[in-house]
């Protein structure tokens, strides 16, 4: 059996696939040698839209199965490349801070690790950080690592 730095043995990794991810891998990966990684992006169903090409914006569309299927298989083969051996992804669809602590505590998770986006205070008022809402709901310890 190999020793372990701490006494967290099952990680869950939240990653959003911006600059913080790599980051939120390397702090836990370098600070938990030999704990399991379990590496999780969620595909937020709220956010979900298509172009709106007379505005150039989006338009929000019901999530239907075969979108998120979609949109699932897309983002596992931009997981998988962040992968390193014997860590496990996955894709899950859904509110991010719920999907993350749900799933945490479905996988015995003894740890939740998530970045944190330098927001401003109205946009944090407003949609909130999916960092600050994991914190609240975890009943798990959770690592925020800044960007």
């Amino acid at each position: 059996m190999t020793e372990r730095s701490s006494s967290f043995e099952r990680i869950l990794v939240g990653v959003d696939f911006s600059d913080t991810a790599d980051e939120v891998l390397r702090v836990a990966r370098s600070r938990f040698p030999g704990a399991e990684l379990r590496v999780v992006h969620v595909v937020d169903a709220r956010a979900v839209g298509v172009p709106d090409l007379s505005s150039g914006s989006l338009m929000p569309v019901t999530p239907g199965r075969d979108l998120t299927d979609a949109l699932s298989h897309a983002d596992f083969a931009r997981l998988t490349p962040l992968l390193q051996d014997h860590e496990q992804g996955d894709i899950l669809v859904g509110d991010p801070a719920t999907a993350l602590v749900e799933d945490a505590a479905r996988s015995g998770a003894d740890l939740i690790v998530v970045g944190a986006h330098n927001r401003g205070a109205l946009e944090r008022f407003f949609v909130g950080s999916v960092a600050e809402q994991v914190v609240r709901r975890a009943h798990v310890p959770v690592l925020v690592v800044k960007h």
